[in-house]
């Protein structure tokens, strides 16, 4: 499972970066599923959720991230797709 997993998330990548954001982000949710304990995904349905402005999804996508590898802080701060996040309080919780 965590093979397929990989390969779907790649899939959800391709389609993020040809801008089909809904595309990707059912991908995402397909690689999630196949293996929850990945924080790739989650980081991924965060900045497709920032990107189409849903901040209320892309931050508990975020929190998810976090909780499975608090290492991901640090990319989560400089991430340019988050930049609609930025002002929000919830969001400089998150990765102070």
């Amino acid at each position: 499972m965590v093979e397929q997993a990989i390969i779907v998330n790649t899939f959800g990548v391709l389609y993020y970066k040809q801008g089909e954001y809904e595309k990707a982000f059912l991908e995402y949710q397909k690689a999630m599923n196949l293996n929850p304990e990945d924080p790739n995904p989650y980081y991924n349905l965060a900045c497709v959720s920032s990107i189409t402005n849903k901040p209320d999804i892309a931050l508990e996508y975020l929190k998810k991230t976090i909780k499975l590898n608090p290492e991901y802080k640090e990319m989560i701060s400089k991430e340019q797709d988050l930049d609609n996040l930025r002002n929000l309080e919830e969001f400089r919780k998150l990765i102070s």
